[in-house]
């Protein structure tokens, strides 16, 4: 699963959300969008089995078109899973 993570100061505005969004996410393969706010930035978890990092200018224009320039993007460098069992045979 592609994930990617997006970060963007008040200038760039509030994220664009809605059914028509969702609709155009969906189309770049993101099937999970979480959103994230502190007081002076919002954050967005890009999920998807299908999402195409590559994709990630037009999915940004999508949800800040008004502060492209405002925002950060994190792309995804290593993807760890974590679990409290120990592994048998140590």
């Amino acid at each position: 699963m592609a994930m990617a993570l997006l970060v963007a100061r008040s200038a760039a505005g509030d994220p664009a959300v809605g059914p028509e969004v969702a609709e155009r996410l969906a189309g770049s393969g993101i099937s999970r969008m979480s959103l994230l706010r502190d007081r002076s930035s919002v954050g967005i978890v890009l999920e998807g089995w299908a999402f195409d990092p590559t994709q990630m200018d037009e999915v940004v224009r999508v949800l800040f078109p008004a502060g492209v320039a405002e925002v950060r993007v994190f792309r995804e460098v290593e993807n760890v899973v974590v679990t409290s069992h120990p592994a048998e045979g140590r």
